[in-house]
């Protein structure tokens, strides 16, 4: 299953907890600011097979959000942190220590 912010799953301001199925695989969650480090931990324990995640310009993702994916054994395929500029490069390191094989975008330049 797929859930993407732009069918309408998820809109900013409004609680969308109810939503999120444990059976998400793939997620993208594009530019909805209100989304923050408490939501993004709720859905990576919502999802145990989530493997493609994109969270492109979430601005309030910081390394708090990106760690505690890190410690829940999901093994990523893709993950687009493009625009989340509080995400550091140090966090990026960890990530890829619990998930080597993982295809990470964070430098919108470079795309």
């Amino acid at each position: 299953e797929c859930l993407e912010e732009e069918q309408g799953s998820i809109k900013e301001g409004q609680n969308n907890r109810n939503k999120v199925s444990t059976q998400l695989s793939n997620i993208s969650i594009r530019s909805v600011r209100s989304f923050n480090d408490q939501d993004f931990k709720f859905l990576v324990d919502r999802c145990p097979k989530l493997s493609n995640l994109c969270i492109f310009g979430s601005f309030s993702i910081t390394d708090d959000g990106l760690v505690h994916l890190g410690m829940t054994g999901i093994h990523l395929r893709q993950l687009n942190t493009s625009g989340c500029y509080r995400v550091t490069d140090g966090c990026n390191r960890y990530l890829f220590t619990t998930c080597p094989s993982m295809l990470l975008y964070h430098n919108p330049e470079s795309w």
